[in-house]
């Protein structure tokens, strides 16, 4: 949960929303269930430094926003400032 802060260093701390996934409840058979697994994500909102990109939770949980960023772009980055 540091990447973010490191990437953003002359920035104020970095705010995480986040969002749980679970398997679905009720209705069904178990075995229709056995392929999910929990899942807790954290999201970061930063742009750049000092510029915040306010999405909610929900949207960045369940993946229902256009992000300016590419994930594979995103991951990248991180990448970078952990080996710094």
């Amino acid at each position: 949960m540091l990447r973010p802060d490191l990437r953003y260093r002359r920035a104020p701390p970095t705010p995480y929303p986040s969002a749980c996934r679970q398997a679905p409840f009720g209705g069904g058979t178990r075995g229709e269930r056995d392929g999910f697994a929990p899942h807790l994500g954290f999201f970061t909102v930063r742009r750049t430094p000092g510029k915040p990109k306010f999405l909610a939770g929900y949207a960045s949980g369940v993946s229902v926003f256009i992000d300016d960023v590419s994930p594979v772009a995103a991951a990248r980055r991180l990448r970078e400032v952990a080996h710094k």
